[in-house]
């Protein structure tokens, strides 16, 4: 349940709960959320932040999972750092809801949008992302670039232990075994 208490360090918290939810350790990563107010002002990078926060734990369901992410979007200027990050959440987000040609273009635009290593894994989430819908679509062209690119990331960034990286171990065992590679 809600704890009622509020953190005075909004974007160290969002950190905390990105760390704790990209390593698995979702009680942790919920019970952090709860501290954070969406509705308080404060810097929009924050509130985006926490808005794609909200999105990516997918909480209250996907309409408003969808409705987050696509306010956390509008919220971060073209330029940011961040606006790749929100862009993969609203691509998650149409993909969770079903909407894959949606939620493939949203995070084609941020895996060219993002840039190593600010955006590390958001960049390789969306490149595993479309690796796999591009397997989905039996294009066993464009998908082993995608996911030869995200294994790189995985290795250069060191993050070989988040949650991202599953997914990129997924897609290339995937085409592994469309080569008939079983090792």
């Amino acid at each position: 349940g809600h704890s009622g208490r509020r953190t005075s360090q909004p974007y160290l918290a969002i950190l905390a709960c990105w760390q704790a939810a990209l390593s698995g350790d979702t009680d942790v990563a919920l019970h952090v959320a709860e501290c954070l107010d969406i509705a308080e002002p404060g810097p929009p990078q924050v509130r985006a932040q926490a808005l794609a926060l909200r999105s990516a734990l997918c909480r209250d369901g996907i309409d408003t999972m969808t409705l987050d992410a696509e306010l956390a979007l509008s919220i971060e200027p073209p330029s940011s750092v961040a606006r790749p990050g929100a862009l993969t959440t609203l691509g998650e987000a149409h993909l969770a809801a079903g909407r894959t040609d949606d939620g493939i273009s949203l995070i084609g635009q941020a895996v060219q949008l993002a840039r190593y290593p600010d955006n590390s894994l958001s960049l390789i989430l969306g490149l595993a992302d479309l690796a796999w819908f591009a397997m989905d679509r039996n294009d066993w062209s464009s998908a082993p670039e995608s996911a030869s690119r995200a294994v790189d990331l995985v290795d250069r960034s060191g993050t070989t232990e988040a949650i991202p990286a599953l997914f990129v171990d997924l897609a290339s065992a995937r085409l592994d075994l469309h080569r008939g590679d079983r090792d």
